[in-house]
This record gives C-alpha cells, structure tokens and sequence, in this order.
C-alpha cells in the first residue's frame, strides 16, 4: 500500500485524497503492458487443405482396383498356364528332305512320314496292276489309325519330243474326260513355278467315289524332257482328316519344291 506524499499516512487503495491532511492524490497513470507477443499466424482457408485427404471419388476408385486387380492377375496366371500346356502338348514336327539321284527334283516332308515301296500300292488296291513308273521316285505315307491319313507318290518319265506345254496340258484334260466315271468334281488350277526354274505345272483335284471315298491332288509337272507327277491321296473316312487338311499337307510339300 501506497503512502501520502505529503504527511506519510497509509494510502488506501482508490483513495482520491488523504483522511489525514486533506491532501487530494493525483489520479494514478494505469500500467503500460509490455508487447504483446505475437501469435502463430492465421493461415486462411483453402481447398489444397483437403490434398491430404482422399476424396470420396478417390475412395471408389481405390475399391474398385482393389476387386479387379486380383481378378486380372488370376485371368493372366490362368491364361499363362494354358499356354504353357499347350506348348507342351503341341510337337513341333520336324522335316525330312527328299532328293532325287537321277531327276534333279527335291522337297521336304513332315518326318514322321513312313517311305514304302510299290508293293504297299499292290496291296492297297488288292491287285498287281500297278503301273511300274507309278511311285518310282517315292511312295510316303502319314500313318493312321484305321487308313492311312496320306499318301504321296512321286513319279518320273520322259516327255516325248516335240510336245509343248499348250499340248501337254490338253492332253492331261481329254484324259480325264476318258477316265473311269467313279473320279468326280475335277477341277484343274496352273501353277505359278518361279520362271528361273524353267518348269510349267498344273494341279488337279477330284473325288474318288469308292470304299473309302477318296479327295486326290494331282500335280504334273514338266521341266525340260522330265515329267513329275505328284500323286496325293487322302481316304475321307477313317483317317481322321479332310480334304481341307489335305489341301494344306500336300502345298505346304509343294511350297518346298527345288530343282538342280
């Protein structure tokens, strides 16, 4: 407690002068505060306030990979597995090559394909009228379970002087009209040999109607004084194939032809 400046009485609290003397106090200055110390600064609102907070959209979307993404991998593994088993179970087949010591004419062939000889064609038309030049150069043949699957013969014979291209092919169409009436749906396509390998060809398909019913492609084929005759037969009923699968077999065979 303050003291009267003047007589040394006690100075109550609020008093305006002293109970003593009469002395009026002069009005008391109030305390200055100090600084006021600032406070962390206010930042205002904004919307990068939510970058740390994932949307609803956000959220969907973070659902939705979480159901599709192990589906797709399950999709993928299966898909791979597949694969790989069926890499496994389809051989690939490899090639044997053909080559003539005499003609000059090469080709390859599936090699799991058995080489025979003309006595495998006597006992397959159960007779021995069986044209000598017929498969001289090759018989091959694709195994089957009942039938074979296919038959290829390859035969060779001079062309008689003289005879171009124009007549050969006319010959090779009146023959056909001459055959026996049990071939069926012949149709003949010319070959588009290289020119480099000097050789014209054409190809014929028909039906054989027998027991088995047959799909056969000829081919014949004249380079200089040699003619080839490619002679393709595949049985329509038990061998497990089609002439489709024919048509394929024998040009794949053909798309490998070579001369020297």
């Amino acid at each position: 407690m303050s003291t009267c400046p003047k007589c040394g009485a006690a100075k109550p609290d609020g008093a305006t002068f002293c109970g003593l003397c009469a002395e009026p106090f002069k009005a008391e200055q109030p305390t200055q505060a100090g600084p006021e110390t600032p406070g962390p600064e206010k930042v205002p609102w904004s919307s990068l306030d939510y970058v740390s907070w994932p949307s609803r959209q956000k959220v969907r979307i973070r659902k939705y990979v979480k159901i599709f993404v192990p589906v797709a991998v399950l999709v993928i593994a299966v898909a791979a597995v597949v694969l790989v088993l069926s890499t496994r179970t389809r051989k690939v087949e490899g090639l044997s090559q053909f080559k003539s010591g005499y003609s000059g004419i090469s080709f390859s062939y599936p090699a799991s394909w058995e080489k025979k000889d003309q006595a495998f064609l006597k006992h397959l038309s159960k007779t021995q009228d069986v044209n000598s030049s017929q498969g001289n150069e090759v018989i091959l043949v694709k195994p089957g379970e009942v039938f074979f699957q296919h038959l290829l013969t390859l035969s060779t014979e001079n062309v008689a002087a003289g005879r171009d291209w124009p007549s050969i092919l006319e010959g090779l169409k009146s023959g056909y009209d001459s055959t026996s009436s049990t071939s069926v749906g012949s149709t003949f396509t010319e070959m588009a040999l290289p020119p480099e390998t000097g050789a014209k060809g054409v190809v014929e398909t028909y039906y054989m109607d027998q027991k088995p019913p047959l799909f056969e492609i000829e081919s014949y084929i004249v380079r200089g004084n040699i003619s080839y005759t490619f002679l393709f037969a595949t049985p329509l009923r038990g061998s497990a194939t089609d002439d489709r699968d024919a048509r394929n077999q024998f040009f794949n065979i053909l798309n490998t032809l070579q001369f020297q």
